[in-house]
């Protein structure tokens, strides 16, 4: 494993979802409250960037071409080129104002699950969109839902809620899309800061980004810490595998607090760390 290497100056105000496209060998993630969708081609280095009207939150790379974006409170397809969008879905209720979409992944099966955030505290749902476009509330009580993604046997999913610093793992079927006997796999410390979103490499091992840690950790199957990696900035926001063999470790990170004095001047930039492990081929949305 080499040094994290600064990739891009992009200075997001909250770099979020980072995907890898296997099908073009390019990276996308967003600027998720200013309505951004970024690529990079590492290749060429080639870097564009998409302005929407409405926020980002995540995105899904969509098998029969373009993409699916999870915008504050609905769902909506984008082709990939213009900056106009067809909405799929819009789940929460008209009455709940507050509930938006936060962090989402898609599973081995082509499903997108994407968790919610709300005002209420422990009150947003995990929701799964499957193929024919149903929504489907999976769990609940949540307050702001982040990471998710599956173990290489495709029994386990893991779920972040950050607040209460916790990572959790549920029993996943793959045929179904059902999730049962959540259990904490990861209590985080408030030494460590907050758990955000979270990638699983082929051998298991679940890397996990820390909002106001400074660091990635790297966590082992049972939970336990394995390895921690520091990075030069405070908000660290996410990470997922690229590159051809899929050893290269990107990691999105944000602006920090107003009233934070340390100087970060690659805060919300975009970084990457050579690894030795590589991650897991991600899924496309089947619908």
């Amino acid at each position: 494993m080499t040094a994290v290497e600064h990739v891009l100056p992009v200075k997001c105000r909250l770099g979020e979802g980072p995907l890898w496209s296997a099908r073009d060998q390019q990276l996308y993630w967003v600027d998720a409250f200013a309505g951004i969708v970024h690529s990079y081609h590492p290749a060429s280095g080639a870097h564009q960037s998409t302005v929407f009207d409405d926020w980002v939150t995540c995105i899904a790379i969509r098998k029969s071409g373009g993409f699916v974006l999870a915008m504050r409170r609905k769902l909506a397809y984008w082709d990939g080129s213009s900056a106009g969008v067809e909405t799929l879905a819009e789940p929460f209720p008209a009455d709940k104002p507050e509930m938006r979409f936060n962090d989402g992944a898609v599973d081995p099966a082509g499903r997108f699950w994407i968790g919610g955030v709300t005002a209420n505290e422990y009150a947003a749902p995990l929701l799964r969109f499957d193929a024919d476009h149903s929504v489907h509330e999976m769990d609940s009580g949540f307050s702001v839902s982040n990471g998710i993604a599956w173990s290489p046997d495709r029994k386990t999913m893991l779920f972040t809620d950050s607040p209460p610093r916790k990572i959790y793992a549920y029993q996943y079927d793959l045929a179904s899309g059902a999730i049962s006997g959540r259990r904490v796999f990861a209590d985080v410390p408030t030494s460590l800061g907050v758990p955000d979103g979270l990638t699983i490499d082929s051998a298991g091992y679940v890397w996990s980004a820390h909002w106001d840690g400074w660091r990635l950790t790297r966590y082992a199957p049972d939970g336990s810490i394995d390895r921690v990696v520091p990075l030069p900035v405070a908000r660290v926001t996410s990470c997922i595998f690229g590159g051809p063999n899929l050893t290269d470790l990107y990691i999105t990170s944000a602006a920090p607090a107003e009233n934070d004095s340390m100087p970060q001047p690659y805060a919300g930039n975009l970084f990457r760390l050579q690894v030795d492990v590589p991650g897991q081929p991600e899924p496309e949305f089947a619908g």
